[in-house]
């Protein structure tokens, strides 16, 4: 402002006068009786149906517009206030303005001046009401009663979804030709689940995420960014489609910033599709992902209703198994230091008994994987913690058989293979027997600490400190355990209260560390 004011002073109020009316806003000056005493050239252009402006009445000369707010009354709440009042008016031609008043005189005997300014915001409003417009058709995708679709096949599904599609771009988009696909994650192919217009060549084509060799519709897949061909003929990524088509938009269809599908368009007119095109569509194909994925929780429901039996089962066979097992070490322990005869026989025995145990365990096990696995999007979220924990054998020593059933729910259903034991003794020979990925430990066991636990896991049986995952709790913890767990450089520590939010996270740090 300090290098603009001299310069202020040179000018004259003409020079004023030409500043405002190059102003693109439609600028008056308003008494307090409400009639205008002067305009700039675009107030005129847009409001004088011929003859003066000067004296008429403001509202008579917009055309006694609907005022719809925020504000009601804004020369009234402007005249108190030294802030510009703000409203919207919808105007009698459909056009919606934006109208600002600030009193900028008050001295005046015959109250105070206001300047308007009016701005077209029409276009703005139209933008805003499309988009409104894309998020209702995005939540009919979702609307329908649950109890409805839950009566419905999974195919009757997917067909009620592809008819709202359908309807909606007719409604919204008149796009020429589409293609939407979803990604099988087990398969790795993005299957085609709706086309219209499309050449049988390229409905028939196996595409899958990739940047090179898959065309846009895989190199969106495998970017997760949107795409505009503005020229099919000069862009290499480009495979054909739409039988004479110039130009294309894809979309991808993401959930929880995962890609579970794409969404493609194409026009036989070159250039057809602007940004502000991908960003309605863009909207769209949001509610579309959520209402796919919903479809997917639906089908899962009949592979968890016998997943969920046989992890019932599970929960009840493995932990009194795991109970046998560790009682068998024991006793193969005894009979192998008494060095009788009769102990061999035993020994033999124990043997026996220890291979049925593992085969039991083994049996329950193999009936969990032989389930029909629940739909790829359901875990998109797991995806790292399934991975990390996928056949890692976990020793669970917890005396409380609530939380131990509900480690081993928890690490199991991410492939994880646990056995779990209640005593701190009876963790460390199961570390003498066999070999584990990650041992949790309670606080406080029943015949011991966890600190002894832990200790002689370290130096007796040489565990590594940093595979070990203590479980603490609230309140004082007199004995120091997670003071002397952390002098041991045992870092993985979660609350018992918070196990299913923190425990599964401990578990991929320890893991992902080795």
């Amino acid at each position: 402002m300090n290098c603009i004011a001299p310069h202020l002073q040179t000018l004259t109020i003409e020079d004023l006068y030409k500043i405002l009316d190059r102003i693109d806003a439609a600028v008056a000056i308003v008494d307090a009786d409400k009639r205008i005493q002067w305009a700039n050239a675009r107030f005129q252009q847009w409001f004088n149906q011929g003859g003066t402006l000067e004296g008429a009445s403001f509202y008579y000369v917009l055309g006694d517009p609907q005022i719809e707010g925020p504000v009601f009354a804004p020369f009234q709440e402007a005249a108190n206030s030294e802030a510009p009042v703000r409203c919207t008016l919808l105007l009698p031609d459909r056009r919606h303005v934006q109208l600002d008043v600030v009193r900028f005189d008050s001295s005046s005997e015959s109250g105070p001046r206001f300047l308007v300014t009016l701005q077209d915001v029409s276009e703005e409003r139209a933008v805003a009401e499309r988009i409104e417009r894309i998020y209702r058709a995005g939540a009919e995708l979702t609307a329908i009663r649950p109890d409805f679709l839950v009566s419905m096949t999974y195919e009757e599904r997917l067909a009620w979804v592809e008819a709202c599609i359908i309807q909606h771009l007719t409604g919204l988009f008149n796009f020429d030709s589409v293609e939407i696909r979803r990604l099988d994650r087990r398969t790795g192919e993005l299957v085609r689940i709706l086309s219209i217009g499309m050449t049988r060549e390229a409905e028939a084509r196996r595409l899958r995420p990739n940047l090179e060799g898959a065309g846009i519709t895989g190199y969106v897949a495998a970017t997760g960014n949107t795409y505009i061909c503005e020229d099919t003929l000069l862009d290499p990524r480009y495979l054909p489609g739409a039988e004479g088509a110039r130009s294309s938009l894809t979309v991808p269809l993401l959930f929880e910033n995962e890609v579970i599908g794409t969404f493609n368009v194409e026009s036989k007119k070159r250039a057809a599709f602007s940004q502000e095109d991908a960003r309605f569509l863009q909207i769209y194909c949001r509610e579309l992902a959520r209402a796919l994925v919903m479809l997917d929780l639906l089908e899962a429901q009949r592979h968890l209703a016998g997943a969920c039996k046989v992890e019932e089962i599970h929960s009840r066979l493995a932990d009194p198994v795991d109970e046998i097992y560790s009682e068998l070490v024991k006793l193969q322990e005894i009979v192998r230091t008494s060095g009788t005869v009769s102990a061999e026989v035993l020994h033999q025995s124990i043997q026996f008994l220890l291979g049925h145990a593992q085969g039991l365990k083994k049996l329950v096990w193999d009936i969990g994987q032989e389930l029909p696995p629940i739909p790829a999007t359901l875990q998109v979220a797991q995806q790292k913690e399934a991975s990390v924990l996928h056949g890692k054998h976990v020793l669970v020593v917890v005396t409380d058989p609530n939380s131990r059933m509900q480690i081993r729910q928890i690490l199991e259903r991410l492939g994880g293979v646990v056995t779990t034991v209640g005593t701190g003794r009876g963790g460390l020979l199961m570390l003498d027997h066999e070999a584990f990925d990650a041992v949790v430990v309670e606080l406080h066991l029943a015949d011991m600490e966890s600190k002894e636990f832990i200790q002689s896991a370290i130096e007796q049986k040489g565990f590594s400190p940093h595979r070990l995952v203590l479980m603490s709790e609230y309140g004082y913890d007199p004995h120091h355990n997670v003071v002397a767990a952390r002098t041991r450089q045992v870092n993985a520590i979660f609350l018992k209260e918070k196990l299913s939010e923190q425990l599964v996270p401990k578990f991929v740090e320890v893991l992902s560390a080795r």
